[in-house]
């Protein structure tokens, strides 16, 4: 699925199971600041309530993770758990946002979510990319020292997160499209990496 669907998804199992163990949940929708959110409330009775502002979220524009997060650090009244849902593709990063939480003493979980054609794409030849977000277009050719190039890149990318994290303590959880949001949620439960 689109990783944004994924994303709403896994928010919307992440929040089920903390109401439905009696912790606040409440939820943000990133975007150029939080422009969306769902207060903090605690109980089973508000899962609908969650639910239904879960199945409005629409795509609209870019996202300024590093703003947002901020925004959201400085805005909230008490710190507790903090899960970061993202592909972390922001052309301005994330890293000063995730750190204004941290100051904030908020519990950090980043789960970052790829697309199986994000790790390992099959494209070839003359291309026009459009980006999702913000509708910029871009036209390439893809050969294999363009597919080998994109792969490094991708590999730095994806070990500067987990360093980044590791540097500060903070739950790096990555996870794929084509993995059962169930099966995902799960295997945090087991683990008591997440709650």
């Amino acid at each position: 699925p689109p990783k944004l669907a994924y994303a709403t998804r896994l928010a919307a199992a992440l929040g089920f199971v903390g109401l439905a163990g009696m912790e606040r949940v409440g939820v943000g929708i990133l975007r150029e600041r939080v422009t969306e959110g769902w207060a903090p409330t605690r109980g089973r009775g508000h899962v609908v309530s969650m639910l239904d502002f879960l199945g409005r979220v629409e795509p609209v524009g870019g996202t300024r993770l590093n703003e947002a997060l901020q925004n959201y650090a400085q805005r909230a009244r008490d710190p507790g758990l903090a899960v970061l849902v993202s592909d972390l593709l922001d052309p301005d990063g994330y890293e000063a946002g995730v750190r204004a939480l941290l100051e904030r003493r908020f519990d950090v979980h980043i789960v970052h979510v790829l697309a199986p054609e994000e790790l390992d794409p099959t494209l070839a030849g003359d291309l026009r990319i459009v980006d999702s977000e913000t509708g910029e277009t871009r036209e390439l050719s893809v050969d294999g020292d363009a597919l080998r190039a994109y792969r490094r890149r991708l590999g730095e990318f994806l070990e500067r997160a987990e360093a980044f994290c590791r540097s500060r303590e903070i739950g790096y959880h990555r996870v794929r499209t084509s993995t059962p949001v169930e099966e995902f949620v799960l295997s945090q439960i087991r683990g008591r990496l997440l709650l």
